[in-house]
């Protein structure tokens, strides 16, 4: 299709999605006519009688409702002065048709009836118009029937006296979670981000408290991230390390050959063996070992070696099943680190689940104290 055939098609769909008969969704980038689809529908909509004030336009931003009431304002008034042949023309552009005389007397005298219209024109934000709502029924939305929208530095004061609260009330002895919430968060962020990650939380209270809501308290939306990312909510990593360097969890006896052969070998393979006989031969020490011993089987990127930096040639050739033994060792350890990973992402997540859930609360009894609201994006 021509350039010129886009552009009238282009038109063509405008004008469709700016007839108000039609129930439509339109999607299109900046500057390409939404705006001007909604100019239109709206005046459509006053052309066939509907009273102004019946009318609701929301939009996102400020701006955006003031170029469309500026636009609209623009647009009848100067159809209150045009010349009948000019109105003629601007409504038959508008409703692809030739105007009757009862729709070029109208369209003549809405400019006026949008002056007389209770409140006007009625093009808002989206969160002008809940505040409005709420505003008709606070009751019914939990609220304060004299509650105010609160600015964004009276909410950073609410802010900061419920994380007050909540740092006290971690000291007291029967809230040893939230004591140990507080203290695992501490340890991963400094103190600025500390302050950025309870305001984050807050910012999410809409979706915490509907997890919350879901599945009972806070323990139950830990246990049920445990279930699914297949972890036990009560093991830690220390425990998960001391499980995997039992006796009975891993080939000893083959491990142990394994070692005797590489000390045989070159310096690599002497490396290698120095890495894993210790841990092998000091099971009180294994926990503190662990580390160590796991990088005699992975990269620094945390990747299962190449066969050539476990062994050596010379090795393998006078233990042929070495590369074997030390390879199924290898995804042993790699299922074990694959579960101390899962169990950090559970206890570090039930942190912030626990926290999220503590200043959420006391968040919401400071705001419901000082009768406020805040409106968020």
């Amino acid at each position: 299709m021509s350039l010129a055939g886009l552009i009238e098609d282009g038109i063509a769909r405008q004008k469709s999605a700016a007839d108000p008969a039609h129930s439509v969704w339109v999607s299109a980038s900046a500057g390409s006519g939404k705006t001007r689809v909604l100019v239109e529908r709206s005046l459509r909509l006053m052309l066939a009688g509907t009273r102004p004030e019946k009318i609701l336009c929301i939009t996102y931003t400020k701006a955006a409702a003031a170029e469309m009431a500026n636009r609209l304002n623009e647009m009848l008034g100067s159809w209150s002065v045009m010349a009948e042949a000019a109105l003629a023309q601007s409504l038959n552009d508008l409703i692809g048709r030739e105007p009757s005389p009862a729709e070029l007397l109208r369209a003549r005298r809405l400019f006026a009836s949008v002056l007389d219209a209770p409140g006007g024109l009625k093009i808002q934000t989206i969160h002008a118009f809940c505040e409005s709502v709420l505003g008709r029924f606070p009751l019914e939305a939990r609220l304060s029937p004299n509650f105010e929208v609160m600015d964004e530095r009276t909410a950073g004061e609410i802010m900061q006296t419920a994380l007050a609260d909540l740092l006290i009330a971690s000291r007291q002895p029967k809230n040893a979670d939230l004591s140990a919430a507080l203290q695992l968060a501490s340890e991963k962020v400094n103190e600025e981000s500390f302050t950025d990650l309870m305001r984050s939380l807050s910012q999410k209270r809409g979706q915490l408290a509907a997890l919350i809501q879901a599945y009972g308290d806070p323990g139950d939306v830990i246990a049920a991230l445990a279930r699914e990312i297949g972890i036990d909510p009560d093991e830690s990593e220390e425990h998960l390390i001391s499980q995997s360097s039992r006796e009975t969890a891993f080939a000893g006896p083959a491990l142990r050959r394994a070692v005797d052969h590489l000390l045989m070998g070159s310096v690599q393979d002497v490396r290698v063996a120095e890495k894993i006989a210790p841990w092998l031969l000091q099971p009180d020490k294994r926990l503190a070992l662990f580390p160590d011993y796991l990088t005699a089987f992975f990269t620094q990127k945390g990747a299962i070696s190449a066969s050539s930096k476990l062994a050596t040639k010379k090795v393998v050739e006078a233990c042929p099943d070495i590369l074997d033994i030390l390879l199924a060792e290898a995804a042993r350890l790699q299922k074990v680190q694959e579960n101390i990973k899962k169990t950090r992402v559970l206890m570090t997540t039930a942190a912030l689940i626990r926290l999220g859930a503590a200043l959420v609360d006391r968040y919401e009894e400071e705001r419901r104290g000082a009768a406020s609201l805040i409106m968020t994006t």
